[in-house]
């Protein structure tokens, strides 16, 4: 199942080199040779990246990506708009469909259903989400956002398009088309699937080791 259309996730200008440690080793990750991987030592000796090239696996990419976005992105709506990053992907879902329940916020943003229990409160209590029952079924709440929750939409959307803009800088406007394309095809991909599913079943045995040969 592919974002709506008008949804954009946060967007952050990523430049220059990132540094970061995985067991005792440090690697600087950078646009340029051995798929954006150089090793630097672990445990005073080179390392052997021939078992998985970090700058070609796309799991560990999304996820250093999103870690980053995450909490870049956390502080600066902390600090100018008064939300965490939970509540502003709610607020931003809520700006493009009304009338929805908790479960679609947690359908489209992949949320755990507390984390989402825990936006929406804490939303309600700032003024800017107001939840009613369902007409037609009980103990289904609906919820809408409030004036002041539409006004801090249209303020924090400027924010994630400029975000976007600054993200994928040095990209044509064909290739940004085809990323966010490429993307939505992840997304559908991993949407309904299971762990034993993008593992195929049989390559790991159960306690997640390879199987030999």
């Amino acid at each position: 199942m592919a974002l709506a259309a008008s949804f954009q996730p946060s967007m952050v200008e990523l430049s220059g080199p990132v540094a970061t440690r995985a067991k005792g080793a440090v690697r600087d990750l950078d646009s340029a040779g051995d798929g954006g991987i150089r090793a630097k030592r672990m445990n005073g000796k080179s390392m052997n990246l021939n078992e998985i090239d970090l700058g070609r696996y796309a799991p560990y990419l999304f996820r250093s990506i999103a870690n980053r976005l995450g909490q870049l992105d956390s502080s600066f709506l902390s600090e100018h708009f008064g939300i965490g990053l939970n509540e502003w992907s709610c607020l931003t879902l809520l700006g493009l469909e009304s009338d929805i329940p908790a479960t679609r916020i947690c359908e489209v943003g992949g949320f755990d259903k507390a984390v989402v229990s825990r936006s929406i409160n804490s939303m309600e209590a700032k003024g800017l989400v107001v939840t009613a029952l369902a007409p037609n079924r009980k103990r289904l709440r609906l919820i809408n956002l409030t004036p002041a929750g539409r006004q801090l939409y249209r303020d924090t959307r400027a924010y994630a398009q400029q975000r976007q803009l600054r993200l994928l800088a040095g990209l044509s406007a064909a290739e940004s088309a085809d990323l966010l394309h490429m993307l939505n095809i992840v997304h559908a991909n991993i949407h309904d699937a299971s762990i034993s599913e993008l593992t195929s079943g049989d390559t790991f045995g159960s306690r997640g080791s390879a199987k030999s040969a």
